[in-house]
C-alpha cells in the first residue's frame, strides 16, 4: 500500500457517478418503470458504495505553537489506520499497528459490504418479478446485515479506542510527543463519513422495506375483500 499527499480522484468520480445514477433513478420512478421501494434500495445501494471509500473514524489534533497536527483515520477498504502527522511543516505518513483481531475485523467488513449489495440488487431484480416474496425476505437480510455492521464497527473501535484516548467520541487537550518535544493539541475524533453513510443506507432501506410490508399488507386485505 501506498501512501501520497496526492488527493484521490476516486472519491469524486464516484460523486459524480452517484448523483447521475440517482436522477436516472428518478426519471425511472416518475416514468413508473421504478418504484418507490427500488428507487430508495438503489439510493442504499449507492450510499453503502460510497462508504467504501470514505473514512469511517477519524483523529484530528492541532497545535499553533509549536505548528503541529495530527490526524489518523480508520478506513474499511483496505481495512487500516493510517496516522498523517504535520510538524514544522513537515508531513509524514504511518500506517498503525492494529492488533490481529482488529485487522481481522476491518478484513471482513468490505465482504460483508459487497454480500449486503449483491443481496439489495437481487431485492430489486425479483421485485420486479413475480417472486416478491423473495424480494422481502432479501431486503429483511439486507436490513440486518447493515445493523451488525455497524454495531460491529461500533463495538470494536469503541473498544480500540478505550485502551488510547478513552472513548470512542469526544473533544479534549491531549499530550503527544513530537521528536524530543511534547505538544499539547486541541483535539477531536469520532465516526466519519464512511460509517454515516452505512446509516443513511440503514435508515433508507428500512423505509423502502417498510413500504413493501406496506404493500404486502393492503394487497392481502384486497385479496380478503375480493373472496368475501
Amino acid at each position: 500500500m501506498f501512501l501520497t499527499t496526492v488527493d484521490s480522484l476516486i472519491p469524486t468520480v464516484l460523486s459524480l457517478l452517484f448523483y447521475i445514477l440517482f436522477g436516472f433513478f428518478v426519471v425511472l420512478t416518475l416514468l413508473k418503470k421504478f418504484s418507490l421501494s427500488s428507487l430508495l434500495k438503489s439510493l442504499a445501494i449507492l450510499f453503502i458504495i460510497l462508504s467504501l471509500f470514505q473514512p469511517w473514524w477519524i483523529f484530528f489534533g492541532s497545535s499553533a505553537i509549536p505548528p503541529a497536527e495530527r490526524t489518523t483515520t480508520i478506513y474499511v477498504n483496505p481495512g487500516v489506520m493510517i496516522k498523517t502527522i504535520k510538524y514544522y511543516g513537515d508531513t509524514t505518513f504511518e500506517i498503525a499497528e492494529l492488533p490481529d483481531i482488529i485487522i481481522m475485523f476491518l478484513g471482513a467488513i468490505v465482504p460483508l459490504i459487497i454480500l449486503t449489495f449483491l443481496i439489495l440488487v437481487f431485492a430489486i431484480i425479483l421485485r420486479r418479478t413475480n417472486k416478491k416474496q423473495y424480494a422481502l425476505l432479501l431486503s429483511i437480510v439486507g436490513v440486518v446485515l447493515l445493523c451488525i455492521l455497524l454495531s460491529s464497527f461500533y463495538f470494536v473501535t469503541t473498544k480500540l479506542t478505550e485502551i488510547s484516548i478513552g472513548a470512542v467520541q469526544g473533544e479534549a487537550a491531549l499530550t503527544f510527543a513530537f521528536e524530543s518535544e511534547e505538544v499539547i493539541m486541541q483535539s477531536s475524533w469520532g465516526f466519519s463519513t464512511g460509517f454515516y453513510f452505512i446509516i443513511i443506507a440503514v435508515i433508507v432501506a428500512i423505509i423502502a422495506l417498510l413500504i413493501d410490508i406496506r404493500i404486502k399488507v393492503m394487497q392481502k386485505k384486497k385479496l380478503l375483500s375480493s373472496k368475501n
